[in-house]
């Protein structure tokens, strides 16, 4: 009788050290739950629900006729036809694009002042001593448009039409070889300094103010090499007055199925594309965002937009405002080394 009383109160004070333990579990979860909660997202403002109410400025900060305004007129005239508003595209060339840059990283965060931006946004405070923002925290992603490959082409009087034969022919030249492109930082020229880095090849910048003054002092022999958008030499490439060496892409590209890429020629790490994305002030409210990031896609995605981009050896990307922010973070990060590996000093 003695034993079975002493097993019971040894019962009672286990059940009793199980309930408090398990009280304090209780006690301690809403803190625990209140720390992993996250808020709700806000409802869009009456604001943001009526947006556009008033005409939208799509600045593009280069001159009429470049292939960024080309871009931003396609833009302009499907939104304003879809949403009702007119869509206005505002050319603010000067200063490396900076000026209507800068205009809309000053506007105001509503969703009516966009700019259409290029590769080379990303890497300007590396190239330049005085920028007037900051290419990623002054600016809300919006979506990343189009891309283009880039080729380095020669003039037909250059013995070499492979890549090794290239290297070999600029390497034998005392001094090296200059090469044009059109201008410090854009794509063609931090390529093509990142394939200098990798083959070892004794190339010097030439920087242009465009594209088209490079390709003309191509075809005139002043210079023998340039690096360049695809689409800026297709008809000289069609009509052999310049000769192709390689493609900067991750395959070949079509219609030029002849010309090799960097990567097989043994460059695996020389891939680049100049490319486009629409930003709109820093601060710019998520629906109005994912608004325009919708309606842009829209756009692209049409039969008509396809084929027209297809003539000028553009290709849409598309994806999410998130998707950009990643990819341009990512982008001047990279090509900030190989800015620091070419002792590219800021101008």
């Amino acid at each position: 009788m003695k034993a079975t009383c002493i097993m019971l109160r040894g019962l009672c004070a286990v059940l009793a050290f199980g309930l408090t333990a398990l009280a304090q579990a209780q006690i301690q979860t809403p803190a625990q739950t209140q720390t992993t909660t996250t808020a709700p997202t806000p409802s869009p403002t009456p604001a943001e629900r009526s947006f556009p109410s008033h005409p939208i400025r799509l600045v593009t900060p280069f001159a009429p006729g470049a292939t960024t305004d080309i871009l931003s007129r396609i833009i302009s005239e499907h939104m304003s036809a879809d949403w009702g508003q007119p869509v206005l595209v505002e050319n603010r060339p000067g200063s490396t694009g900076m000026i209507g840059t800068e205009l809309v990283a000053r506007a105001a965060p509503d969703g009516y002042t966009l700019v259409n931006v290029i590769s080379s946004h990303v890497v300007l405070k590396n190239l330049l001593k005085q920028v007037p923002f900051d290419p990623i925290k002054d600016f809300t992603p919006v979506i990343l448009l189009a891309r283009t490959p880039l080729v380095i082409v020669v003039n037909p009087s250059v013995p070499a039409r492979t890549v090794p034969e290239f290297i070999a022919w600029v390497n034998a030249q005392p001094g090296g070889v200059g090469y044009g492109t059109s201008g410090i930082g854009s794509a063609v020229h931090l390529t093509t300094e990142l394939f200098k880095q990798q083959a070892n090849v004794n190339l010097r910048h030439i920087p242009y103010k465009g594209g088209a003054p490079a390709l003309t002092d191509l075809l005139g022999g002043h210079v023998k090499v340039v690096t360049s958008a695809i689409y800026t030499v297709t008809p000289q490439l069609r009509d052999g007055s310049v000769i192709p060496i390689a493609v900067a892409s991750a395959k070949r590209q079509p219609g030029y199925e002849n010309v090799p890429t960097l990567v097989e020629s043994g460059y695996p790490g020389v891939v680049n594309d100049e490319w486009w994305a629409i930003l709109a002030p820093a601060g710019t409210p998520r629906p109005i965002v994912d608004k325009l990031n919708a309606e842009i896609i829209k756009i692209f995605n049409q039969q008509a937009v396809q084929k027209k981009l297809a003539g000028l050896n553009i290709e849409y990307v598309g994806g999410s405002p998130d998707q950009l922010k990643e990819y341009m973070v990512s982008q001047a990060a990279y090509w900030e080394k190989v800015i620091k590996a070419a002792d590219i000093q800021p101008q």
